[in-house]
């Protein structure tokens, strides 16, 4: 079962808004905020999104190195979707279905948008099960690292008497 409710806002955005809500989330993970390299294996397409969208992103502080691949995702349907459009505008969104008389009986949609949407809604699953956008890490929580640990109360786990 998936997490209840909206999805929570990135605690970087929060910050931004000077929420006091940002300062409740303590363990939530901090990546460094640094914009991974452009793939090379994007297609053109997605190379004109992720060079529009990334300076702008890594202004904010809102990518973090390892986002590349997931920002890879979302640039590569965005540049489907514009091909999409593109294919909308010129034919529209559905078709004249003929019988063999080539009279018209029905209307269906493009098998292109059904496509579209299946594949936009599984990535988008896919990535918030695996923590691959911010606002999917702000319910997180990071372990500390052991050697960070406090020993505060180690004296409960050390023997009774000395053997």
């Amino acid at each position: 079962m998936g997490k209840r409710g909206p999805t929570p806002t990135p605690t970087r955005k929060l910050k931004l808004r000077g929420s006091w809500r940002a300062n409740a989330r303590r363990q939530e993970p901090q990546p460094e905020p640094k914009a991974p390299p452009r793939p090379a294996a994007l297609s053109p397409g997605a190379a004109v999104v992720w060079d529009e969208v990334v300076p702008q992103l890594d202004a904010a502080g809102m990518l973090a190195r390892f986002d590349g691949r997931a920002f890879a995702r979302y640039c590569e349907l965005s540049a489907v979707w514009d091909e999409l459009l593109a294919f909308v505008h010129k034919s529209g969104h559905a078709h004249a279905v003929k019988n063999a008389q080539g009279r018209v009986i029905g209307v269906r949609p493009y098998p292109q948008v059904r496509l579209m949407l299946q594949v936009n809604e599984v990535l988008l699953r896919l990535e918030g099960q695996y923590g691959l956008t911010p606002t999917a890490r702000v319910g997180m929580t990071a372990r500390e690292p052991y050697a960070a640990r406090s020993e505060a109360f180690d004296h409960y786990f050390r023997p009774a008497r000395p053997a």
